[in-house]
């Protein structure tokens, strides 16, 4: 390997290391959705959940499950269940690299695990990734013949086992892989005829196997097509999902297509072509995925297997050294730049992790270890509320100790079906379709009190607010050069409220009281009176922190701002902080 080459290489473990250390400084933010659900179950039971015959959502619960039964502490495991998902990437990059001499592979698995991953990197549980992960490690020992050593056969058929038992939209890579290894090395009867055999047994198992979860998605595939739900407009929408979210997988198309019609390579071209229109037919029946989010990004993981797989093991596999030299830099960039990306758009869980820390923070101090959130209050666009956020509370509470733990519901969560019916003090929303009894939890990290749900959204005063205004105080988060807006912008700004009355301020949208801006020139005279209302996130007794949304004025220049609380038709507060403002 040449010496430009080799400081790539050292380049790529660069990356994987970094993903590690930022998979440490933002484990809270890792903790989303099914991430929250599956980690809790692990570390409740202290062994494996897996859930839809998936057997490969156990991958990201290895590492914690080692950590529970070694005794460590929940952040300590929740550390390691964020950081141990990346360190088991790293470790399958450096058993391709060296153990098995596949460069090619090595990259492959940092692009998949990169591409496509900006929703995903919060959720590093989901099995659909990690099937595509393990499919790359499938065909790398594949390609290097090792099979013939019965101890390799056996890894390798353990392997196909985990992809097929991971997603189904994974079922689809092992006939891919054995085709495409069928055109390039042709037909080799013992290992194509074992992999076939263990795929079909798979297939069957899977069928025969399947839960109603499976069954839902299968009737839903089954209508999605006539009920109108796909239409002319719908592939130009998926072309710009791709051209938005997935540029370099359109560059990739176009390097493969080109290389494929200089080679006349027309049996690669009609694998390559047919295999990307039936897995995106295959997903679009699952889910329709012409709106970018989690779930979409979740289901094109596939299809981003294939096209890095090809770019990488025929393309660039292919080419001189110089080029492939070029190509691995080209490769990294890539990743680097995905990176970057990563982290820009984690700017929206940065801003949910602290609005949760902030709510579980203030929740802690109310004396109730079940509490309801009125989302109409909370709900901001950074806030993402799911249906694991009484799991995602939960975790976040018990950090600070068994005793502290809390969890937090929203109305949705105690309208669904039946829990308002199925709730006593005795049990609580696990998620809005699961109600608990407290002896579902582990006592080594959860205890709750026995009691009803305590609102955290109230809408009445207990006295008077002219008797409690005076003891109010509303200040606004001021960095080390000063507030400093551009004009005409409308934005979010945290403000610190502080209530020394003793008595709490309602926050519910039936007592319509509003955080609500004053705007005044320099010189005094009012600029404009009535701001952006901004309802209180909880009912606030003592003190707490949340955004509020402002306007900001038209004109350049000094402002003074001034953050007031309005009970709508009645009263303003009328408080009396004001702070300096510079307008670009």
């Amino acid at each position: 390997m040449k010496n430009s080459s080799k400081a790539v290489l050292y380049l790529m473990h660069g990356i994987f290391i970094m993903l590690i250390i930022l998979s440490i400084f933002l484990y809270k933010q890792r903790f989303f959705a099914d991430s929250a659900y599956f980690f809790f179950h692990s570390i409740n039971s202290g062994w494996f959940h897996i859930e839809h015959s998936r057997l490969l959502l156990g991958f990201s619960q290895i590492i914690p499950i080692i950590g529970y039964h070694l005794g460590l502490p929940l952040k300590h495991l929740m550390l390691s269940y964020s950081a141990g998902v990346e360190l088991i990437y790293y470790l399958l990059f450096i058993f391709l690299v060296y153990k098995l001499k596949d460069l090619a592979a090595g990259v492959s698995l940092l692009l998949i695990h990169l591409i496509g991953q900006l929703w995903l990197f919060h959720v590093p549980s989901l099995e659909i990734c990690h099937g595509a992960a393990l499919a790359i490690v499938f065909y790398s020992i594949l390609r290097s013949g090792k099979y013939k050593d019965d101890k390799w056969l056996i890894l390798l058929l353990l392997i196909e086992w985990l992809i097929l038992f991971s997603h189904p939209a994974n079922l689809f890579l092992i006939p891919f892989l054995i085709a495409f290894d069928y055109l390039n090395r042709g037909w080799q009867q013992r290992i194509h005829l074992s992999i076939i055999f263990f795929f079909f047994i798979g297939v069957v198992i899977r069928l025969v196997s399947m839960g109603q979860y499976d069954q839902a998605k299968l009737q839903n595939s089954n209508g999605i097509f006539t009920s109108g739900a796909i239409d002319s407009n719908y592939w130009p929408d998926v072309f710009q999902v791709f051209v938005e979210f997935y540029p370099e997988l359109l560059v990739f198309m176009l390097i493969i297509l080109s290389y494929f019609i200089f080679k006349r390579a027309l049996k690669k071209i009609a694998l390559f072509l047919g295999s990307l229109v039936i897995l995106i037919v295959l997903i679009s029946a699952i889910e329709r995925i012409n709106q970018f989010g989690f779930y979409t990004e979740a289901l094109i993981s596939p299809i981003v297997f294939l096209i890095v797989f090809i770019v990488l093991h025929e393309v660039w596999k292919n080419t001189s050294a110089t080029i492939q030299s070029l190509g691995l830099i080209f490769f990294v960039g890539i990743a680097i730049f995905r990176v970057f990306w990563i982290l820009d758009f984690g700017k929206t869980f940065d801003q949910r992790e602290q609005q949760l820390n902030l709510l579980v923070d203030y929740a802690q101090t109310v004396g109730h270890s079940k509490l309801l959130l009125k989302t109409d209050n909370f709900a901001k666009s950074y806030s993402l509320i799911n249906w694991a956020n009484p799991i995602e509370t939960l975790l976040f509470s018990a950090i600070d100790g068994k005793e502290a733990s809390v969890t937090i519901a929203t109305e949705e969560d105690l309208d669904f079906q039946n829990n308002r019916k199925n709730l006593t003090d005795s049990s609580f929303i696990f998620r809005m379709f699961d109600v608990m009894p407290h002896s579902f939890l582990n006592e080594r990290f959860f205890k709750f009190n026995t009691s009803s749900y305590y609102e955290l959204n109230t809408a009445d005063y207990v006295i008077d607010p002219s008797e409690i205004k005076d003891a109010v105080s509303i200040s606004f988060y001021q960095p080390k050069e000063g507030l400093i807006f551009q004009k005409g912008d409308t934005i979010i700004h945290e403000v610190y409220i502080l209530n020394k009355s003793g008595s709490k301020i309602p926050s519910g949208i039936e007592g319509q009281t509003f955080i609500a801006c004053h705007w005044y020139n320099k010189d005094g005279s009012t600029y404009r009176w009535d701001g952006i209302r901004t309802l209180l996130e909880v009912d606030v007794l003592n003190s707490y922190t949340q955004d509020i949304r402002l306007a900001i004025p038209e004109k350049s220049g000094e402002y003074l701002l001034q953050a007031d609380l309005v009970i709508e038709g009645l009263m303003w507060f009328g408080l009396q902080q004001k702070v300096l403002v510079q307008v670009k």
